[in-house]
């Protein structure tokens, strides 16, 4: 079976993204934006679908 796309906004600390996903992402997820690990902290919903808002774990940069 195919699993169906939906549009999730993510938000990085004010920059927001909007990704076609497979899925929500879960609070506690991690997910890398620009070279930087980020934590899913919250889900909301707008008119548009779900919010995901992301927090900074750490200022250290990840190697490629």
């Amino acid at each position: 079976m195919k699993n169906q796309q939906q549009r999730v906004t993510l938000d990085f600390a004010g920059n927001r993204e909007a990704h076609c996903l497979d899925g929500v992402p879960e609070v506690g997820d991690f997910i890398s934006h620009e070279g930087e690990l980020w934590i899913m902290q919250r889900v909301d919903e707008d008119k548009a679908g779900p919010v995901v808002t992301c927090t900074l774990t750490t200022r250290q940069r990840l190697r490629h």
